[in-house]
């Protein structure tokens, strides 16, 4: 089976997140859904709206060799608000339960429809950010262990048997005694 390129690759997340939008834009025009569901399809719907913008803007403009790079750089900034999000959503969930123990539930309950877009949001960019992961891991070139014949290596060197050479006595000394 022929390996994808890179772009390509790109190109078929883009086809997702494109098919992701027109999903989500049809479930928050919907009048048959409740408010929360509506609230979490516009949180998902503005994530993969954004992405498709991303990912167009990246399609249309680099190199292959900047793609990488750009897509690497995509890939930390949705991590980045992935955690920040996430962070944001450990504080108002802290804020909440201090205001429900207080029994001021009016609070609690603006605070629960805030948690529940954040935590959609925290979904859709964990989402993205695996998707975009799973694209640029496998754009990485799996290196193959070259095989390399011992014969290859070292080529024998044929010596030649050396020959006697005459040699020449020198003068021994002679003692008298």
């Amino acid at each position: 089976m022929e390996e994808q390129t890179f772009r390509s690759r790109l190109v078929e997340l883009l086809s997702k997140s494109r098919k992701a939008v027109r999903l989500y834009s049809g479930i928050s025009r919907s009048k048959r859904g409740s408010a929360l569901a509506e609230l979490q399809a516009n949180e998902w719907l503005s994530i993969n709206s954004e992405l498709v913008t991303l990912l167009s803007s990246m399609l249309d403009d680099l190199s292959v060799k900047n793609l990488t790079s750009e897509a690497s750089i995509l890939l930390e900034q949705f991590l980045s608000r992935y955690q920040i999000t996430v962070e944001e959503m450990h504080s108002k969930k802290r804020k909440l339960i201090e205001h429900a123990e207080t029994s001021d539930f009016a609070q609690s309950v603006v605070l629960s429809r805030e948690l529940v877009a954040i935590k959609a949001r925290a979904q859709a960019l964990q989402a993205v950010y695996n998707e975009i992961k799973a694209t640029v891991k496998r754009s990485r070139p799996k290196v193959e262990p070259v095989t390399i014949n011992e014969d290859e290596l070292f080529t024998k060197i044929e010596t030649e048997k050396p020959t006697m050479a005459k040699i020449i006595p020198l003068r021994q000394k002679i003692s008298l005694g």
